[in-house]
């Protein structure tokens, strides 16, 4: 049974332009956030009052770890300007998720990769800076796995930070080397728009400027000649002028 599962899930994770191993390595992470969210209490519980939830919850006493993981953390510590700079430094100067350049215009936020409103700390390895619509796309999301909009068909804020957070920094197109530290990356159509492609997360990709441009000029090229040929196809339909 596990095998003929492991051929049908690979079989959809093809249609999808997965492999089974990234295909799985995703749903992982998904079960993951999911635990993490159905192991935090309610608002209004003590500190003191965790460990006898989670022993509700998981049916035993709860390890450590798992008290620890659900411990919320207050926002008590406001970065300082050198700590700014070392995350500029260590981003190179870019969003962490789309790879613009941190300017004034991007309008960066400091983000807590893991929000404080779901037990993230304020330890300096927990802080990334994200131009203005990526922070704006992310929320409370713990994963962007936890927020994908399948169902959307325009380009939200929460439909491009999955694309791109999807992505892990690099763009997308074989061979190309480029990354969020080198580039800023864009979502892109598989299928264009004009060709019936909807704005759905399956039917995107996230490629670097130079890529975006080149498969923005090469789809173009594609759909004109292919509306030449349906022209050119409709004349020689046309009924013949009948002679008196």
């Amino acid at each position: 049974m596990i095998h003929r599962l492991l051929r049908q899930l690979d079989e959809v994770a093809s249609e999808l332009g997965y492999s089974l191993d990234r295909f799985v390595e995703e749903k992982i992470t998904e079960a993951r956030a999911r635990r993490f969210l159905t192991l935090l209490p309610a608002g209004h519980l003590s500190q003191g009052q965790v460990p006898s939830y989670l022993a509700a919850l998981l049916g035993r006493e709860p390890y450590e770890a798992e008290r620890e993981l659900v411990t919320m953390s207050q926002r008590r510590v406001r970065i300082s300007e050198s700590q700014r700079i070392d995350l500029e430094r260590r981003q190179s100067d870019r969003c962490s998720v789309c790879g613009r350049f941190l300017d004034r215009a991007s309008n960066p936020h400091v983000d807590h990769r893991v929000p404080i409103a779901l037990g993230g700390t304020d330890d300096f390895a927990n802080f990334q800076l994200l131009c203005a619509p990526c922070n704006l796309g992310k929320g409370k999301l713990p994963t962007w796995h936890l927020g994908v909009p399948y169902l959307e068909t325009r380009l939200t804020r929460r439909l491009r930070y999955c694309v791109l957070s999807r992505a892990n920094g690099r763009c997308q197109h074989p061979g190309c080397e480029m990354t969020t530290r080198t580039s800023e990356l864009r979502p892109a159509l598989k299928i264009p728009a004009i060709m019936g492609g909807a704005f759905r997360f399956d039917n995107l990709v996230a490629l670097c400027v130079e890529h975006e441009t080149e498969y923005i000029a090469r789809r173009t090229t594609h759909v004109r000649a292919r509306l030449r040929r349906s022209q050119q196809g409709q004349g020689s339909r046309a009924a013949p002028v009948r002679r008196r």
